[in-house]
């Protein structure tokens, strides 16, 4: 969702679906193939879809994951249901959202390689000199977007990167990039990292994804003059498929129950100093003013906001008291609350990161969502504290693979090449007899 103080887009964020369906058979998921039943039931979903037929073909994108490509010989092989039974049937897009106060860049990049793989070869990916190329072209094309945000299927670091025509490599194209989102890795194995984000060296800001199948997750990111935000949110549901059943559920989505869902906060205004973007930002929306009432969005399903969301509001641990949310507007399902805080604001240290904490509560579901911001008034960046996932994202992979094969045979040819030193300076030190009376002790 794209917004100015006092006015919001007279049309929504295009939704873009980072397509990783795992598109696989209940009874033996070994096998790396297309399926055209689940590819019809995804395209009935779409049709059936009314929030999708009530706009424009340009609300809704779709991108190719890694399962899409299974045994693909080409892209235009018969099997290749992306290019038929998707929303945007085509491998990549480029698309430039006017709002009136500002242009918004949405590009899309399929990384899915041309020939694709079967298991266990098809971890990474590729973006090509097609891709790159066509990159640079459509930030050539809209230089002076207030964003732009970049879409694929693969984080950066699982990918084979070709440079363009011109010798520009994809890594000096992102300075002109915002945020680069992706899935693929889902939380890695085991959900061993739950959060995996990370900034790049070129300024860009990398969002790695949870599945959306294993995990339920989704993302909402909201501009607020032009501050990018965002919140990962997980959906409830009565059943989540488990790998052997994900065939047995209902393809008409008209048969399919409703399950509320908790809401969704975005706080836009202090902006979280762990996802600064500095080099596309403006520079006064980081600095802290208090005189500025926290802003943000909650995302729920409701007609009345005032009377069925509840609010809580944190600053370090503390309840502010005497605070009072106050609801501004409703968009399509959007509700924009702001919060003065002026006297806990003006009194907050400028060196130390701060933590406030904000819950909303749907009084009619009993379903509750907390945000929470950690950020510094003088608009210096807080530590991501990422863990094992940010170290993830910010690693590039090849490299570190091929140091890691590299230094694992050195250690190998060491245990066979030391012996066999041995031996040798033994017999030219001290002759073939001391050689032999060792062989014998």
């Amino acid at each position: 969702m794209i917004g100015q103080r006092g006015r919001l887009a007279e049309r929504p964020l295009p939704s873009t679906r980072l397509l990783s369906p795992r598109f696989c058979p209940s009874s033996n998921r070994k096998l790396s193939q297309q399926f055209e039943d689940e590819w019809r039931a995804y395209a009935r979903t779409l049709a059936a879809a009314t929030n999708l037929t009530a706009r424009d073909d340009q609300f809704w994108w779709d991108l190719r994951g890694y399962h899409d490509c299974f045994n693909l010989p080409a892209w235009d092989a018969p099997n290749n249901h992306f290019a038929t039974l998707s929303r945007a049937k085509m491998s990549g897009f480029a698309y430039l959202l006017d709002t009136g106060f500002g242009t918004y860049h949405f590009i899309g990049l399929d990384g899915c390689p041309n020939r694709g793989p079967s298991r266990p070869f098809n971890f990474f990916g590729v973006y090509d000199r097609d891709d790159v190329d066509f990159l640079e072209s459509a930030l050539a094309a809209h230089s002076r977007a207030n964003h732009t945000f970049l879409l694929g299927h693969y984080p950066l670091n699982t990918t084979l990167q070709v440079p363009a025509s011109s010798g520009r490599t994809l890594a000096a194209l992102t300075r002109h990039v915002s945020l680069y989102l992706c899935g693929h890795l889902h939380r890695f194995k085991w959900g061993v990292a739950q959060v995996m984000y990370a900034h790049k060296p070129s300024g860009m800001l990398e969002l790695e994804l949870g599945d959306v199948k294993s995990h339920g997750m989704f993302r909402v990111v909201v501009v607020d003059d032009d501050v990018v935000v965002f919140a990962d949110a997980a959906m409830s549901a009565a059943h989540v498929a488990e790998d052997e059943d994900t065939n047995q559920i209902d393809a008409d989505p008209t048969n399919w129950p409703v399950v509320p869902q908790p809401p969704v906060v975005v706080v836009t205004y202090p902006k979280d100093g762990r996802y600064l973007i500095p080099r596309h930002e403006p520079t006064p929306s980081r600095v802290l003013d208090p005189a500025w009432p926290i802003r943000r969005f909650a995302f729920a399903d409701t007609r009345d906001p005032q009377r069925d969301l509840e609010w809580t509001v944190e600053l370090d641990g503390r309840a502010l008291v005497g605070v009072a949310p106050q609801w501004i507007s409703t968009v399509h399902g959007r509700h924009l609350w702001t919060c003065d805080w002026a006297d806990a604001a003006a009194k907050l240290a400028p060196r130390v990161a701060h933590h406030l904490r904000l819950t909303a509560r749907n009084v009619r579901t009993g379903l509750s969502t907390t945000a929470d911001v950690r950020f510094r008034t003088s608009g210096n960046p807080v530590a991501m504290d990422g863990g094992l996932g940010e170290l993830v994202i910010a690693t590039d992979l090849p490299p570190a693979i091929q140091d890691v094969f590299w230094a694992g045979y050195v250690v190998a040819s060491g245990f066979l090449l030391v012996p066999k030193l041995f031996v040798l300076v033994l017999e030219c030190v001290r002759g073939p007899a001391a050689y032999l009376r060792w062989r014998s002790a």
